[in-house]
């Protein structure tokens, strides 16, 4: 029975396979970047800089003098969105094996192999957004050599960089109390947007998750169940496949495998905001370009596929994505050493 292959080309591939599990993508389950969309293939951000809000002087009340006040500046980061094209052919040889007397179905068979690719295409566009994310919180870095712009270095373009902090995990040490100062150094950073401040995330290295997990003062606090134990110490936290626990606002991650290259006996601390407003860390997605067909729609997606048939019936599978990780305040992370 003849196959017509142009009826696949109206397959929605995207939304087929969305609820298809996709493993385990740390940075982006943790919701540390707030999603923006642009219509352009440039990420305009309006960046706010806070002033300082001052005690107003006494003035005379039947005189003329008058206090004024200084506004936020907004100022407007202009960023290229780097663009990724994927292609997948799907062949007769994937799906004529599939085809037996038991299940005769060809179409079945070719919409089998379409399904696969697209997963595995989207798995490995899940993956890309997943290294860019951690490339601008642990190196300060965005790659896009395909713009005019080219790389991205946040730390040179803002004038800042993450804070420092050197910890004495030694017995004897108040671990508690140097969380506390960490906490301090980070949250004068942020000025107004302390108030806006959901919790912290440390991801540790191998050496420094179980120098903090086996200090006495920690477990102390998980076996007696103190007051700060009983807020939440091992707080459930979305890191299915990463060891982690807590105390008070602070989640220790150990993230150890490859995506994350931290060195040995250090971490990142990393804050995540309520208000996306307020939040520095920004995932801009961009739209379309190399297929007419999508990008004419006008629709700003995480990711773009599209199933084509050309005129020897060739099938092929087209992706497409647009995005780019923003740090606009390498200041607000710290990275932690072990003494």
């Amino acid at each position: 029975m003849a196959i017509d292959f142009k009826k696949f080309e109206k397959l929605d591939t995207v939304t087929a396979v969305k609820d298809v599990p996709a493993g385990n993508h740390l940075i982006t389950d943790l919701s540390i970047f707030s999603s923006i969309t642009s219509t352009t293939p440039n990420a305009q951000i309006l960046d706010i800089v806070e002033s300082q809000v001052d005690e107003l002087e006494q003035v005379s009340r039947y005189g003329t003098e008058v206090n004024s006040i200084k506004m936020d500046k907004p100022l407007l980061r202009n960023q290229e969105i780097p663009h990724y094209a994927t292609e997948a052919d799907v062949k007769t040889a994937d799906w004529q094996a599939l085809v037996s007397p038991a299940n005769p179905d060809q179409e079945a068979a070719l919409t089998e192999v379409i399904a696969a690719k697209s997963i595995r295409m989207r798995n490995y566009h899940l993956e890309t957004v997943e290294a860019t994310l951690a490339r601008a919180l642990f190196k300060q870095e965005a790659k896009a050599a395909k713009t005019d712009d080219g790389d991205v270095d946040f730390n040179a373009v803002f004038g800042t960089a993450p804070l420092d902090y050197t910890l004495d995990a030694a017995l004897g040490q108040s671990v508690y109390q140097q969380l506390a100062q960490i906490r301090r150094m980070l949250v004068k950073e942020y000025g107004a947007s302390r108030s806006y401040l959901d919790r912290f995330f440390c991801f540790c290295s191998p050496d420094l998750y179980d120098a903090l997990a086996g200090h006495s003062e920690v477990t102390s606090l998980i076996t007696n169940k103190v007051a700060e134990a009983a807020k939440g110490v091992f707080i459930p936290v979305n890191t299915a496949g990463y060891d982690s626990f807590s105390i008070g606002n602070i989640t220790f991650i150990l993230a150890d495998d490859d995506r994350y290259e931290i060195e040995a006996k250090s971490g990142l601390f990393v804050p995540k905001f309520q208000s996306p407003d307020r939040n520095p860390f920004k995932l801009v997605r961009g739209p379309a370009s190399r297929n007419q067909d999508i990008a004419a729609k006008g629709v700003i997606s995480p990711y773009y596929q599209k199933v084509m048939v050309d005129r020897y019936n060739m099938v092929t599978i087209h992706q497409e994505a647009s995005f780019i990780p923003l740090n606009l305040r390498p200041n607000y992370t710290l990275n932690v050493k072990l003494k």
